[in-house]
């Protein structure tokens, strides 16, 4: 749901169900740093897909299509973030867990093009936390022989060395 806020104190003057709805899960909904976009995951059959919605012009597109693997985890764990904007809202970080693996990976809010971030010797990521003032994503990453641990990526890394 989406709605505006108005009066003192402020209370729910309009609001609109923009996706979602019985059955169709919607969640950790976030809007991009300069408050354009609108991004979320819903559930599509038995994937989920991360979406964008233009606040503009109600426009909605997805991103990333969740094909063969997931985009998020068990909801009912509070404050768990399975995607994030850049600070400059040029790209969204998501994890994607196929299979049982977790890996990070971008996607260009614009053209839609998905990068995956090399993060190995990590088998299961989570805890995403996207910088709001640097190029930088951290979270928690571990695997069978490795304790999970805290990992930082500069952005600039995948930009320079795309896998």
């Amino acid at each position: 749901m989406l709605a505006t806020l108005a009066g003192d104190p402020p209370r729910v003057n309009e609001s609109k169900q923009v996706d979602g709805g019985p059955g169709i899960p919607v969640c950790q909904p976030q809007f991009s740093p300069d408050g354009r976009w609108l991004s979320y995951i819903v559930a599509s059959g038995e994937w989920e897909d991360l979406m964008r919605i233009d606040l503009h012009s109600g426009a909605s597109r997805i991103l990333v299509h969740g094909d063969g693997f997931h985009l998020c985890d068990s909801a009912w764990v509070q404050g768990l973030r399975w995607h994030g904007w850049t600070f400059d809202g040029r790209y969204i970080y998501y994890l994607r867990n196929a299979g049982g693996l977790a890996s990070l990976w971008v996607v260009d809010v614009e053209s839609g093009r998905s990068t995956q971030i090399d993060t190995t010797p990590y088998t299961w990521l989570s805890g995403l936390s996207v910088s709001p003032a640097a190029d930088e994503v951290a979270f928690w990453a571990s695997a069978p022989s490795i304790p999970a641990a805290s990992y930082a990526v500069n952005q600039m890394l995948w930009r320079a060395h795309p896998l």
